[in-house]
């Protein structure tokens, strides 16, 4: 069984998304990674520019990723982290007569 799981990642808040990767595990002695799978599966998230700090699940769809060598494939979601974005503010001293 070959398990496809979407890399947890994180950003700020109001930054775009970074790309949405995976790796792939279980491949059988000496199978090439290259020959036993063809396509890739499709990556998405709900989480977009303007989405509050919170985590997302990024979610796989199989689309095009087969195997010729009858594996068995099994998705694992990954999560999108959004941080909030950090506040910077500056204080201007001022004086007076008393």
């Amino acid at each position: 069984m070959l398990t496809v799981h979407a890399a947890d990642i994180s950003r700020d808040y109001g930054e775009f998304n970074p790309q949405l990767t995976f790796t792939t595990t279980g491949f059988i002695g000496g199978d090439d990674p290259a020959l036993a799978t063809e396509g890739e599966p499709f990556l998405s998230t709900t989480a977009d520019i303007d989405s509050a700090a919170g985590q997302y699940a990024i979610a796989l769809d199989l689309q095009t990723l087969k195997s010729g060598y009858n594996y068995t494939i099994n998705l694992v979601e990954g999560v999108l982290t959004v941080s909030p974005a950090q506040l910077f503010y500056r204080v201007f001293g001022a004086s007076r007569e008393y």
